[in-house]
């Protein structure tokens, strides 16, 4: 017997997807989709409301599946190159 996916209900995942766009850089997480699917999405589509329905972690697999990826931004860097002689001459002027 096969087991029904959310992924498979079409209004679930546009529901998710038009939330994730409203949402700002910061606030979209694996964390803030579940909030939103167990408090405002399940009740709405099931008129059941349970703690706990869905893991972050499948909130992160389904966010990977739309296409989203976890970029963590960092400071410009200089890995190699600020020591060469030519440069180290250029700075000195």
């Amino acid at each position: 017997m096969k087991i029904e996916s959310l992924l498979d209900d079409e209004d679930f995942t546009e529901d998710c997807q038009v939330w994730l766009r409203q949402q700002t850089l910061e606030m979209r997480s694996p964390y803030n989709l579940k909030m939103y699917i167990e408090e405002t999405l399940f009740p709405s589509l099931t008129r059941n409301i349970k703690k706990d329905t869905i893991s972050e972690k499948t909130c992160r697999n389904y966010m990977y599946l739309w296409g989203y990826r976890y970029d963590e931004k960092k400071k410009g860097i200089y890995y190699d190159g600020h020591k060469r002689p030519d440069v180290v001459k250029y700075r000195k002027k």
